[in-house]
Protein backbone atom coordinates (compact mmCIF):
# COMPACT_ATOMS: atom_id res chain seq x y z
CA UNK A 1 0.00 0.00 0.00
CA UNK A 2 1.23 3.56 -0.53
CA UNK A 3 -0.63 6.61 0.38
CA UNK A 4 -3.06 8.23 -1.87
CA UNK A 5 -2.74 11.20 -3.76
CA UNK A 6 -6.09 13.02 -4.49
CA UNK A 7 -6.76 15.71 -7.04
CA UNK A 8 -10.12 17.68 -7.03
CA UNK A 9 -11.59 17.51 -10.59
CA UNK A 10 -11.09 21.30 -10.64
CA UNK A 11 -7.48 21.27 -10.72
CA UNK A 12 -7.37 17.82 -13.07
CA UNK A 13 -9.49 19.83 -15.77
CA UNK A 14 -6.76 22.62 -15.25
CA UNK A 15 -3.94 19.67 -15.43
CA UNK A 16 -5.72 18.49 -18.52
CA UNK A 17 -5.65 15.06 -16.85
CA UNK A 18 -9.08 14.92 -18.41
CA UNK A 19 -11.08 17.09 -20.74
CA UNK A 20 -14.45 17.92 -20.82
CA UNK A 21 -16.34 16.38 -23.79
CA UNK A 22 -19.94 18.77 -23.32
CA UNK A 23 -22.86 20.23 -20.73
CA UNK A 24 -25.67 17.91 -20.63
CA UNK A 25 -29.22 20.19 -20.82
CA UNK A 26 -31.18 16.97 -21.16
CA UNK A 27 -31.76 16.70 -17.40
CA UNK A 28 -32.83 20.26 -16.42
CA UNK A 29 -37.09 20.47 -16.48
CA UNK A 30 -37.60 23.82 -15.90
CA UNK A 31 -36.06 27.53 -16.32
CA UNK A 32 -35.02 28.38 -12.77
CA UNK A 33 -33.85 32.23 -11.30
CA UNK A 34 -31.18 31.64 -8.99
CA UNK A 35 -30.58 31.66 -6.38
CA UNK A 36 -32.92 28.19 -5.50
CA UNK A 37 -33.30 26.02 -2.97
CA UNK A 38 -33.57 22.17 -4.24
CA UNK A 39 -34.79 21.62 -0.94
CA UNK A 40 -35.79 24.12 1.42
CA UNK A 41 -36.18 21.56 5.10
CA UNK A 42 -33.73 21.53 7.06
CA UNK A 43 -31.59 18.13 7.52
CA UNK A 44 -30.70 16.08 10.44
CA UNK A 45 -27.42 14.55 11.18
CA UNK A 46 -26.31 11.57 14.06
CA UNK A 47 -23.38 12.23 15.28
CA UNK A 48 -21.63 10.24 17.92
CA UNK A 49 -25.42 9.19 19.46
CA UNK A 50 -26.73 12.76 19.27
CA UNK A 51 -28.92 14.16 17.03
CA UNK A 52 -29.04 17.78 15.97
CA UNK A 53 -30.39 19.95 13.41
CA UNK A 54 -28.79 22.36 10.46
CA UNK A 55 -30.44 24.66 8.33
CA UNK A 56 -29.42 24.84 4.58
CA UNK A 57 -26.25 26.79 3.78
CA UNK A 58 -24.71 29.05 1.11
CA UNK A 59 -23.25 25.77 -0.54
CA UNK A 60 -26.60 24.03 -0.62
CA UNK A 61 -27.74 27.27 -2.70
CA UNK A 62 -27.43 26.88 -6.18
CA UNK A 63 -29.43 27.85 -9.90
CA UNK A 64 -28.57 24.63 -11.24
CA UNK A 65 -26.11 22.17 -11.08
CA UNK A 66 -24.26 21.60 -14.44
CA UNK A 67 -23.30 18.16 -15.06
CA UNK A 68 -20.56 17.26 -17.70
CA UNK A 69 -19.24 14.40 -19.45
CA UNK A 70 -15.72 13.50 -19.02
CA UNK A 71 -13.31 12.00 -20.83
CA UNK A 72 -10.02 10.24 -19.96
CA UNK A 73 -7.21 8.06 -22.23
CA UNK A 74 -6.72 6.21 -20.96
CA UNK A 75 -8.56 5.84 -17.67
CA UNK A 76 -7.98 3.38 -14.64
CA UNK A 77 -10.55 2.32 -12.48
CA UNK A 78 -9.95 0.61 -9.06
CA UNK A 79 -11.68 -3.14 -8.84
CA UNK A 80 -15.15 -2.72 -7.15
CA UNK A 81 -14.38 0.30 -5.35
CA UNK A 82 -14.97 2.66 -8.51
CA UNK A 83 -12.18 4.98 -8.05
CA UNK A 84 -10.86 6.45 -10.91
CA UNK A 85 -6.92 7.44 -11.11
CA UNK A 86 -5.55 9.70 -13.18
CA UNK A 87 -1.49 9.89 -14.02
CA UNK A 88 0.94 9.35 -11.66
CA UNK A 89 -1.65 7.49 -9.38
CA UNK A 90 -4.21 10.78 -8.37
CA UNK A 91 -6.94 9.53 -7.60
CA UNK A 92 -10.15 12.21 -8.31
CA UNK A 93 -10.99 13.33 -5.02
CA UNK A 94 -15.35 13.97 -4.84
CA UNK A 95 -16.30 9.79 -4.38
CA UNK A 96 -13.76 8.88 -1.87
CA UNK A 97 -15.09 9.89 1.41
CA UNK A 98 -17.52 7.11 0.49
CA UNK A 99 -14.98 4.21 -0.20
CA UNK A 100 -15.58 1.46 2.23
CA UNK A 101 -11.52 0.80 3.35
CA UNK A 102 -12.80 -1.68 5.65
CA UNK A 103 -13.71 -3.84 3.05
CA UNK A 104 -11.71 -7.02 2.20
CA UNK A 105 -12.36 -6.73 -1.27
CA UNK A 106 -10.93 -2.91 -1.34
CA UNK A 107 -8.03 -1.95 -3.02
CA UNK A 108 -7.74 0.61 -0.08
CA UNK A 109 -7.48 1.06 3.57
CA UNK A 110 -7.46 3.62 6.08
CA UNK A 111 -3.22 3.84 7.32
CA UNK A 112 -2.46 6.62 10.17
CA UNK A 113 -5.54 8.44 9.22
CA UNK A 114 -5.16 8.66 5.44
CA UNK A 115 -6.14 6.85 2.26
CA UNK A 116 -3.49 4.62 1.04
CA UNK A 117 -4.42 1.93 -2.28
CA UNK A 118 -2.72 -1.09 -2.85
CA UNK A 119 -0.02 -1.36 -5.58
CA UNK A 120 -1.42 -3.62 -8.27
CA UNK A 121 -0.32 -3.52 -11.99
CA UNK A 122 -3.34 -2.31 -14.11
CA UNK A 123 -4.81 -4.58 -16.90
CA UNK A 124 -5.42 -2.74 -20.50
CA UNK A 125 -8.98 -2.60 -21.65
CA UNK A 126 -9.23 -1.71 -25.55
CA UNK A 127 -12.46 0.14 -26.48
CA UNK A 128 -15.01 2.95 -25.46
CA UNK A 129 -16.18 2.68 -21.52
CA UNK A 130 -18.63 4.50 -19.32
CA UNK A 131 -18.24 4.73 -15.83
CA UNK A 132 -21.74 2.98 -14.53
CA UNK A 133 -20.63 2.65 -10.79
CA UNK A 134 -19.25 4.54 -7.90
CA UNK A 135 -17.93 4.12 -4.23
CA UNK A 136 -20.87 4.04 -2.01
CA UNK A 137 -23.78 3.53 -4.48
CA UNK A 138 -24.96 0.07 -3.05
CA UNK A 139 -26.56 2.63 -0.72
CA UNK A 140 -30.18 3.36 -2.30
CA UNK A 141 -29.98 6.88 -1.65
CA UNK A 142 -26.47 7.19 -3.26
CA UNK A 143 -27.62 5.33 -6.12
CA UNK A 144 -30.46 6.98 -6.97
CA UNK A 145 -28.52 10.59 -6.96
CA UNK A 146 -25.50 9.99 -8.05
CA UNK A 147 -25.55 6.51 -10.56
CA UNK A 148 -28.84 6.66 -12.14
CA UNK A 149 -28.41 9.76 -14.03
CA UNK A 150 -25.32 8.47 -14.98
CA UNK A 151 -27.12 5.08 -16.50
CA UNK A 152 -29.99 6.85 -18.24
CA UNK A 153 -27.27 9.18 -20.07
CA UNK A 154 -25.67 6.26 -21.18
CA UNK A 155 -28.54 4.94 -22.67
CA UNK A 156 -30.15 7.39 -24.57
CA UNK A 157 -26.68 8.54 -25.65
CA UNK A 158 -23.91 6.09 -25.70
CA UNK A 159 -25.47 2.92 -25.98
CA UNK A 160 -26.33 3.23 -29.95
CA UNK A 161 -22.79 3.67 -30.35
CA UNK A 162 -21.35 0.68 -28.69
CA UNK A 163 -19.74 2.00 -25.99
CA UNK A 164 -20.00 -0.12 -22.63
CA UNK A 165 -21.36 0.14 -19.67
CA UNK A 166 -19.20 -0.46 -16.50
CA UNK A 167 -20.58 -1.40 -13.67
CA UNK A 168 -19.74 -2.59 -9.80
CA UNK A 169 -21.38 -5.35 -7.73
CA UNK A 170 -24.81 -4.80 -8.68
CA UNK A 171 -27.52 -6.02 -5.81
CA UNK A 172 -31.14 -6.41 -6.88
CA UNK A 173 -32.75 -3.36 -7.56
CA UNK A 174 -29.88 -2.23 -10.01
CA UNK A 175 -30.11 -5.25 -11.67
CA UNK A 176 -33.88 -4.37 -11.73
CA UNK A 177 -32.87 -0.87 -13.17
CA UNK A 178 -30.84 -2.59 -15.45
CA UNK A 179 -33.68 -4.32 -17.05
CA UNK A 180 -36.21 -1.54 -17.06
CA UNK A 181 -33.60 0.43 -18.84
CA UNK A 182 -32.99 -2.03 -21.62
CA UNK A 183 -29.54 -1.80 -20.83
CA UNK A 184 -28.57 -5.86 -22.61
CA UNK A 185 -25.91 -7.64 -20.25
CA UNK A 186 -23.81 -7.93 -23.65
CA UNK A 187 -23.19 -3.64 -23.04
CA UNK A 188 -22.08 -3.95 -19.59
CA UNK A 189 -18.69 -4.55 -18.22
CA UNK A 190 -18.42 -5.78 -15.30
CA UNK A 191 -15.81 -5.02 -13.47
CA UNK A 192 -13.38 -7.54 -12.00
CA UNK A 193 -11.13 -7.39 -8.72
CA UNK A 194 -8.21 -5.48 -10.62
CA UNK A 195 -7.19 -1.88 -11.59
CA UNK A 196 -8.43 -1.79 -15.37
CA UNK A 197 -6.82 0.85 -17.52
CA UNK A 198 -9.52 1.74 -20.49
CA UNK A 199 -8.51 2.77 -23.85
CA UNK A 200 -11.04 5.57 -23.72
CA UNK A 201 -12.87 6.10 -20.03
CA UNK A 202 -16.12 9.00 -19.92
CA UNK A 203 -18.38 9.66 -16.58
CA UNK A 204 -20.44 12.26 -15.60
CA UNK A 205 -19.13 14.98 -13.31
CA UNK A 206 -19.78 14.21 -9.51
CA UNK A 207 -23.38 15.23 -8.77
CA UNK A 208 -24.21 16.95 -5.16
CA UNK A 209 -26.54 14.97 -3.26
CA UNK A 210 -27.41 18.21 -1.51
CA UNK A 211 -28.41 19.49 -4.89
CA UNK A 212 -29.65 16.96 -7.31
CA UNK A 213 -33.40 17.55 -6.75
CA UNK A 214 -34.13 18.18 -10.31
CA UNK A 215 -32.08 15.26 -11.67
CA UNK A 216 -33.38 12.58 -9.74
CA UNK A 217 -37.18 13.90 -10.70
CA UNK A 218 -36.29 13.92 -14.07
CA UNK A 219 -34.81 10.22 -13.95
CA UNK A 220 -38.18 9.19 -11.91
CA UNK A 221 -40.16 10.43 -14.58
CA UNK A 222 -37.95 9.01 -17.33
CA UNK A 223 -38.28 5.27 -15.39
CA UNK A 224 -41.89 5.72 -15.13
CA UNK A 225 -42.53 6.63 -18.81
CA UNK A 226 -40.49 3.16 -19.86
CA UNK A 227 -42.35 1.44 -17.24
CA UNK A 228 -45.56 2.38 -18.80
CA UNK A 229 -44.72 2.05 -22.42
CA UNK A 230 -45.64 -0.37 -25.00
CA UNK A 231 -49.23 -1.22 -23.43
CA UNK A 232 -47.41 -1.73 -20.10
CA UNK A 233 -49.62 -1.44 -16.95
CA UNK A 234 -50.38 2.07 -15.90
CA UNK A 235 -48.09 3.83 -12.83
CA UNK A 236 -50.38 4.75 -9.69
CA UNK A 237 -51.19 8.66 -9.63
CA UNK A 238 -50.47 8.59 -5.73
CA UNK A 239 -47.50 5.76 -4.00
CA UNK A 240 -46.64 5.70 -0.60
CA UNK A 241 -43.12 4.78 -0.01
CA UNK A 242 -43.45 2.48 3.28
CA UNK A 243 -40.39 2.19 5.73
CA UNK A 244 -42.54 -0.64 7.65
CA UNK A 245 -39.87 -3.23 7.01
CA UNK A 246 -36.91 -1.34 7.77
CA UNK A 247 -35.05 -1.22 11.52
CA UNK A 248 -34.47 2.60 11.53
CA UNK A 249 -36.72 5.72 11.83
CA UNK A 250 -39.70 3.89 11.85
CA UNK A 251 -42.93 5.67 11.82
CA UNK A 252 -44.62 4.78 15.46
CA UNK A 253 -48.39 5.27 13.83
CA UNK A 254 -47.53 3.81 10.55
CA UNK A 255 -50.55 1.97 10.59
CA UNK A 256 -53.20 4.48 10.87
CA UNK A 257 -51.02 6.87 8.28
CA UNK A 258 -51.01 4.14 5.87
CA UNK A 259 -54.83 3.37 6.13
CA UNK A 260 -55.75 7.28 5.69
CA UNK A 261 -53.45 7.12 2.40
CA UNK A 262 -55.02 4.34 1.29
CA UNK A 263 -58.44 6.09 2.13
CA UNK A 264 -57.06 9.22 -0.13
CA UNK A 265 -56.20 6.51 -3.22
CA UNK A 266 -52.15 6.15 -2.31
CA UNK A 267 -50.79 2.70 -3.56
CA UNK A 268 -48.22 1.43 -0.43
CA UNK A 269 -45.04 -0.03 -1.89
CA UNK A 270 -41.90 -1.27 0.58
CA UNK A 271 -38.96 0.26 -1.16
CA UNK A 272 -37.26 -3.27 -0.18
CA UNK A 273 -39.73 -4.73 -2.74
Amino acid sequence: FSKLNRLEIEKARRDRCLTVEKTLSAFRTEPLAPPFFFNRLTFQYAVWGHIFFTALGERHISARQAIEVLRLQPGRVVAHDGVVLLKDDHALDAPLQFVHAHDPESFFRNIDGALHLRQAAARPVAGNYFLGFMPGDQNYAHWVTCTLPAWLYFRNDLLPTGAKLIVGKCNRFQNEALELLGIPESALFHMPLEIVEFEALSMLSPIDMWCAGLYVGAMGRAIADMATAGGGRPLPGRVYLSRRDIATRRLLNESRAEAMLVHHGFAPVLCSE
